[in-house]
């Protein structure tokens, strides 16, 4: 009996040793793949192996198996470079990457994030290249994407990275791409409803639609992201399937979390557990949970782990009882996290060194116009501290609706930028002393700063940081 992808996974993961970022060596393993699968000279159209034809057959029948992946009709003469280069380069990673993961055919996808052209397929493909790019291509799904520079036409960078040019914009906009300008696409307008299926880049976002829009999506590379678009198709296993989106492992929470640096505080400890697998988890208040608090959540996981997909008993849209939740899983692994864990998570997150705090980073995810709101609220009629930078990062339709209501004045006036990008471009001068609500924030930081101390506390602790210049324990 062939086994499924699910009980794959957790083989695989098995073998790797578990370390203080858990299974997180096999999840790079995952993206190597994808990596891989691109840079094969299987995938070259100047190195491309003979590759066995599909005879065709009549429309809505099976043709031939491709290595392991029924085909329709359709899917073969795409296969065999009836429809040009590029179809015929997108079929073919995307069978070898269904046949990766025991896909036994392809589920037509509605939508996307992420997944226009790249410099990648011009090496691997220059046809396929040539014929993207082209005037008058359109994709046949709509794709929603997010360029890290977007906003530095309106918001100027002390990094001196080129804007997002309107003719790219308009480009992609022919082509079939809108550009939401954030991380977090759900934040600006792109909800698909719940059941579609679609593709999407970006874990924190993968792991949102996954875990509390009940969307399903692969965890995608670029390759296989672009891939799908062409197509208008992904294979069909993972969590796009019932049973791959059903709990692995079961985590009790015993103790109040009171704010999102807490929940993104949990996240960050079932992600080192949980590597790849779901995780079920039980003692949280289901119906008061914010928003931004379940972005935090799956971003932590997804920071420390593979998590693609999370249930909160009571919460999340697949989970309204742990049965439900588990299926016919048992729980191959039980965690409690209480107010022990939670201390020594928060310790675990952290880089200790000065508390003379120089930078404060607020929107990794980014955030909504109610997190915008209570900054205003906690900044009006004060400033922030001479030598200590401020920054908010936030989709460019959060922040013309912060304008339109007046909040943005109250926090810019305190001194503070609300910028659309991302805190990649914090580096001119080079911070010393992080403080942030975030603990992907805290993950990121922790690598492309090295020599800095990061401390990680609520909106709140972060905003006094700003405004005093200082981190305070108590």
């Amino acid at each position: 009996m062939k086994e499924d992808s699910s009980e794959r996974y957790k083989n695989q993961s098995a073998k790797v040793p578990q370390q203080s970022l858990g299974r997180r060596s096999f999840v790079k393993s995952i993206a190597a793949l994808g990596a891989g699968l691109a840079a094969s000279p299987l995938l070259s159209e100047t190195a491309q192996a003979p590759v066995q034809t599909v005879p065709a057959t009549p429309p809505r029948t099976r043709a031939a198996r491709s290595s392991g992946m029924y085909l329709t009709s359709e899917e073969t003469k795409a296969l065999n470079g009836e429809y040009g280069p590029l179809q015929e380069w997108a079929m073919k990673f995307l069978t070898k990457w269904g046949n990766a993961f025991d896909a036994e055919r392809f589920i037509e996808i509605e939508g996307a994030f992420g997944g226009g052209p790249t410099s990648e397929l011009e090496t691997l493909n220059p046809a396929a290249y040539e014929e993207i790019t082209r005037d008058g291509y359109k994709f046949p799904i709509p794709i929603s994407t997010h360029y890290p520079f977007f906003g530095d036409r309106q918001f100027p960078l002390e990094t001196g990275c080129k804007p997002v040019s309107p003719e790219q914009l308009k480009r992609d906009a022919r082509m079939g791409i809108f550009c939401t300008g954030t991380c977090a696409p759900y934040l600006a307008g792109w909800n698909p409803p719940f059941g579609s299926h679609v593709v999407s880049l970006e874990s924190s976002c993968i792991a949102y639609l996954n875990s509390v829009l009940g969307v399903r999506t692969h965890r995608e590379t670029f390759p296989s992201a672009l891939a799908s678009c062409v197509m208008g198709k992904t294979p069909y296993f993972g969590f796009h399937t019932d049973e791959g989106r059903k709990g692995k492992l079961l985590v009790k929470v015993e103790t109040k979390l009171r704010n999102s640096s807490d929940y993104s505080a949990l996240g960050w400890f079932v992600g080192s557990r949980a590597g790849i697998d779901v995780p079920v988890i039980t003692g949280l208040p289901g119906g008061e949970i914010s928003q931004y608090e379940y972005m935090s959540l799956g971003a932590g996981m997804s920071s420390t782990g593979g998590v693609g997909m999370y249930l909160v008993v009571g919460g999340t849209p697949e989970a309204a009882t742990i049965e439900e939740a588990f299926g016919n899983n048992k729980p191959e692994e039980t965690f409690t996290f209480g107010p022990d864990e939670l201390k020594k998570t928060y310790e675990d997150i952290m880089v200790p060194g000065s508390k003379e705090v120089d930078c404060v980073v607020l929107g990794c995810p980014h955030l909504g116009i109610t997190e915008m709101m209570k900054v205003a609220e906690l900044v009006e009629g004060k400033k922030v501290k001479e030598g200590v930078r401020f920054w908010l990062f936030a989709p460019p339709g959060i922040i013309s609706q912060a304008e339109t209501m007046g909040t943005a004045d109250i926090i810019r006036t305190a001194g503070a930028r609300i910028v659309v990008a991302c805190f990649f471009q914090i580096s001119h001068p080079v911070p010393k002393v992080f403080a942030v609500n975030s603990g992907k924030a805290c993950f990121y930081l922790r690598g492309s700063f090295p020599d800095a101390a990061v401390w990680l506390g609520n909106t709140q602790k972060c905003v006094e940081a700003a405004l005093t210049g200082e981190w305070r324990t108590v």
